[in-house]
């Protein structure tokens, strides 16, 4: 039986409840990854911060409206009320915009059930937990789909 174990991401990335939203997505694009564990100062797993999470707080936002004339653009509202706003959600910590109840499995669950989850729960990564909550690792679809293209999970040799 493969279990979360086997194919789990062993060194996920993680950030801190008070690291800014805007930090938090430019640390996503520079590593590409979609989501990261939120841990507390003990390192505890204390909730999950997604893309979605990110533009669900800056959904929002008001963007002025411009026009584009002769190679122009043409504010039609005032910008400084938009530069404001901007600065607001820069402002943003990652606590605020976490998700905080967090589906979670334990190393030793079956990756058939992690799949079930994943797709039940609507996520693309679970965070796996030991028995102090504390982040062993995370599954991802991809890991998934590795799993069942590469013989059950070996990562390395067939990529």
């Amino acid at each position: 039986m493969t279990t979360a174990k086997d194919i789990m991401s062993t060194s996920p990335i993680c950030v801190a409840p008070d690291h800014s939203i805007k930090d938090t997505a430019r640390l996503f694009l520079e590593k590409d990854i979609s989501g990261a564990p939120v841990l507390d100062a003990s390192g505890k797993l204390v909730g999950i911060i997604t893309k979605k999470d990110i533009i669900d707080t800056i959904k929002e936002l008001k963007l002025p409206r411009m026009i584009n004339l002769f190679d122009a653009i043409i504010y039609l509202e005032n910008t400084e009320e938009y530069n404001h706003e901007l600065g607001k959600i820069s402002a943003v910590q990652v606590a605020e915009a976490m998700t905080r109840k967090v589906v979670t499995v334990d190393p030793q669950t079956d990756i058939a059930k992690v799949a079930g989850i994943l797709s039940e729960s609507h996520v693309h990564m679970v965070p796996v937990v030991d028995e102090g909550n504390r982040v062993q690792g995370i599954v991802s679809t991809t890991d998934i789909m590795r799993a069942i293209a590469y013989d059950n999970g070996n990562k390395g040799d067939n990529q």
